[in-house]
C-alpha cells in the first residue's frame, strides 16, 4: 500500500494525458484522474481513481475536489502537460517520512 497519490487535473488533452500516464505506469503511487474532458478518447489505465466532472467544472473545484477525496498521508497535484520525475518524488517523500514537522517538499 502506498502512502502517496498523484492527482492528475486533466481537461481536453487526451493525447498529453495518455503521455503521461504511459510515462507513469508502473509507479507505485496512487495515481488519481481528475477527468472534465469534453474529448474521452485518451488512454487511461485500470484504476478505481479515475473521477468524471461536468465539462464546465472551475479547475479549482476539481482540484478541491479530488485532493479531499485523497485518502494517503502524501498527495501532489500534477498537470496532465506536466512531468514528474519519479526520483525527484521518491526523494521529497524521503524527507517527508523522516522529519513529521516538515509540511511539504519542492525540488528540482
Amino acid at each position: 500500500m502506498t502512502d502517496f497519490t498523484l492527482v492528475i487535473p486533466t481537461y481536453n488533452r487526451p493525447a498529453q494525458l495518455s503521455r503521461l500516464l504511459r510515462y507513469l505506469n508502473g509507479v507505485p503511487w496512487t495515481l488519481m484522474v481528475l477527468d472534465s474532458s469534453d474529448i474521452q478518447d485518451a488512454y487511461l489505465p485500470p484504476t478505481p481513481y479515475y473521477a468524471r466532472f461536468p465539462s464546465d467544472t472551475h479547475p479549482f473545484d476539481k482540484f478541491l475536489s479530488g485532493v479531499n477525496g485523497v485518502d494517503t498521508e502524501y498527495c501532489a497535484l500534477c498537470a496532465d502537460d506536466d512531468l514528474v520525475l519519479p526520483a525527484g518524488i521518491e526523494a521529497c517523500l524521503s524527507v517527508l517520512r523522516s522529519h513529521p514537522s516538515v509540511a511539504c517538499t519542492h525540488g528540482f
